[in-house]
């Protein structure tokens, strides 16, 4: 593997339909610069890592 991400999350407003050319600028964004408030990783959610780690099983 290159490092390289495959999947960007980001904050969307209501009734926003993101498009394939947002994604794609939000992932090449994330892959230059890091996570941050444009475009970030699961590393940018600290409780979804605390959710994986106390859900039930």
């Amino acid at each position: 593997m290159n490092g390289l991400k495959h999947l960007a999350l980001w904050w969307v407003e209501a009734g926003h339909k993101p498009t394939i050319a947002e994604a794609k600028d939000k992932l090449s964004h994330l892959n230059e610069h890091g996570s941050t408030d444009y475009a970030f990783g699961w590393d940018y959610l600290p409780h979804v890592k605390l959710w994986q780690k106390e859900r039930c099983a």
